[in-house]
């Protein structure tokens, strides 16, 4: 009896287990995509993605769709974001994607902020008023000096805005000079509050404290 009772154990943890396996590969089951070729780093010289590898995230589509678990590469020069299949074949989505979150990056957040702005950007701060970021890629050419070989080369450049409510936004640099005059609609209860609590406006953390007061005026 008690033989029959731990085979059956056995086979009840087997079908446990064996779902959980079928639904940690299955995760793409859903997800539609087009199969491509990423270029590889011997095209350039440093690399055009937001990770150095293939990173789990979340995905959100503009129709609601939610998946999870999803490997996924973000291209930030040519703004296209790419996830791998259960073969491991790159894919671009088919379905329009408003929002990803890196799960093993913090839960960082990557949104697409108002229709015709095709660009992800990281929300550093997300209440009414926002604070984003985005590293801005490009390529340059270079060509040594007597040399016929040019080059392609990865270049960044690191932006910082705030997004208003009516979704407008602003590039800002990370001053208080230049954060307060994006917010000059409040200028006297912000100026106040700056000289009493001296936020760091040369940090993240310090726009982050500054725009969190700023939303409840």
């Amino acid at each position: 009896m008690k033989k029959k009772i731990l085979i059956a154990v056995v086979v009840l943890l087997s079908m446990v287990w064996g779902a959980k396996a079928q639904t940690n590969i299955g995760y793409l089951k859903d997800v539609s995509g087009n199969t491509v070729e990423l270029r590889t780093k011997t095209e350039l010289v440093g690399d055009p993605y937001l990770t150095k590898d293939w990173s789990k995230a979340i995905i959100i589509t503009t129709d609601g769709k939610k998946y999870q678990d999803v490997p996924i590469k973000y291209d930030q020069i040519e703004n296209v974001l790419y996830f791998k299949d259960t073969e491991g074949n790159a894919n671009k989505f088919v379905d329009a994607v408003k929002e990803f979150v890196l799960v093993d990056e913090g839960h960082a957040i990557y949104r697409i902020l108002a229709a015709g702005n095709k660009f992800f950007y990281q929300i550093l701060y997300d209440g009414k008023t926002k604070f984003v970021h985005r590293d801005a890629k490009y390529l340059k050419e270079n060509r040594e000096y007597n040399s016929a070989i040019t080059t392609q080369k990865v270049a960044s450049a690191n932006k910082y805005y705030i997004v208003r409510p009516d979704h407008s936004m602003e590039e800002v640099k990370l001053n208080k000079k230049s954060i307060l005059a994006v917010l000059a609609n409040k200028e006297a209860e912000l100026t106040k509050y700056v000289n009493e609590t001296k936020p760091d406006l040369s940090t993240v953390e310090g726009v982050k404290q500054l725009l969190t007061f700023y939303d409840q005026l």
